[in-house]
């Protein structure tokens, strides 16, 4: 019997993403993103969740796609890295779907310029792209959060 994966599906435009459903923490309404200067890359400022300063990663920009203001439709999907909670900018959140390993591609054997994504899973007649969120922020980008919020929620 095959293994399978949770998948945490949403969508920015057209195209279906995905996250291992173990990391997400939460999916909130869009609100409003305070700007901090010094921030860098695809961060698009932060957001304050119950006290805790959460950065806001530009989903759009990070995978290259068209970037747009965002919406009041939008989500923000509240997920773990390895080293911190981040918010991912997403039109909508779609579903939660149990994918077989063996209909999960590992990007690395496709290109390996696709570092962004960790696999490619197939559902029905629809793609996948699976985000790694370990590349989500880079050490330079995660330095500079932490510059950043110091800055700015210093005494």
């Amino acid at each position: 019997m095959s293994e399978a994966q949770s998948l945490f599906i949403f969508c920015l435009d057209s195209v279906r993403y995905a996250v291992f459903l173990a990391a997400v923490d939460r999916v909130l309404q869009a609100v409003e993103i305070t700007q901090i200067p010094l921030l860098v890359g695809n961060i698009s400022g932060v957001i304050n969740m119950n006290g805790l300063i959460v950065p806001v990663v530009n989903t759009r920009r990070m995978l290259g796609l068209p970037e747009r203001e965002i919406e009041l439709d939008d989500v923000f999907i509240i997920v773990r890295t390895g080293t911190r909670i981040v918010a991912l900018i997403a039109d909508n959140v779609e579903q939660v779907a149990e994918i077989p390993d063996e209909r999960i591609t590992r990007t690395d054997i496709i290109s390996p310029d696709l570092h962004r994504l960790s696999g490619i899973a197939r559902l029905k007649n629809n793609i996948i792209l699976i985000h790694d969120l370990e590349q989500c922020i880079s050490a330079e980008e995660a330095a500079a959060i932490d510059l950043a919020i110091d800055e700015a929620y210093s005494p």
